[in-house]
């Protein structure tokens, strides 16, 4: 089985493609290529950000269920 990438090796492949998009070297359609690895890139980093941040906001939430104020209690 094929070793998993570091995060340094994904930042560096990513660096990589934005050279490549920003290369005057290449055409438009190799271009267009590499800007759409870094936005599928990028969308599934905010599709999992904002998993992990729903995750946490639901972790926070007291376990203990919520009613409504007695109506019929006095300060």
């Amino acid at each position: 089985m094929a070793d998993k990438p570091t995060l340094k090796e994904m930042i560096v492949q990513l660096n990589h493609w934005h050279g490549e998009v920003k290369n005057f070297r290449n055409d438009g359609y190799t271009q267009k290529a590499y800007r759409e690895k870094i936005a599928a890139m990028r969308s599934q980093i905010v599709r999992i950000t904002e998993d992990i941040r729903n995750s946490e906001e639901l972790a926070a939430e007291p376990t203990a269920v919520n009613y409504r104020p007695n109506p019929r209690q006095t300060k």
